[in-house]
């Protein structure tokens, strides 16, 4: 079983959900590499492992998780791109943002704060 069949069991993930974590990795250029039972995320344009050794299943996603939030809230300036003109983009953000959200309560990886910042900001793209 590959690495998003695992997760979507132990968490049990929708598709919509895992489509979400599949177009982050390919959008990040990231493969999940697996060795023994064991994970690793392999960058494809760095040509490195994130991990020195190959981790566990929890370990490797919550790395994962943790860099969909940061790229989603923090990396992309989503404000911008969710304005009047392109309603479909900003269609996507929302979706996108429940995603991560219904993810990380899920996988237990979200404290109050990473909530509320993801509360808010799917107000703001469904907003426009």
């Amino acid at each position: 079983m590959d690495f998003l069949d695992e997760i979507k069991k132990k968490y049990g993930f929708t598709k919509d959900e895992i489509d979400t974590i599949l177009d982050f990795l390919d959008t990040y250029w990231w493969d999940i590499t697996e060795e023994n039972g064991l994970y690793n995320i392999y960058d494809q344009q760095c040509n490195v492992y994130d991990f020195d050794n190959y981790e566990s299943i929890e370990v490797v996603f919550e790395r994962l998780f943790n860099k969909i939030f940061c790229y989603y809230m923090y990396e992309i300036e989503f404000e911008d791109y969710a304005d009047e003109e392109d309603k479909e983009y900003s269609k996507f953000l929302e979706l996108t943002f429940k995603d991560i959200l219904s993810i990380g309560e899920k996988a237990n990886l979200l404290d109050d704060e990473d909530k509320s910042i993801l509360q808010e900001s799917i107000e703001i793209v469904g907003e426009k």
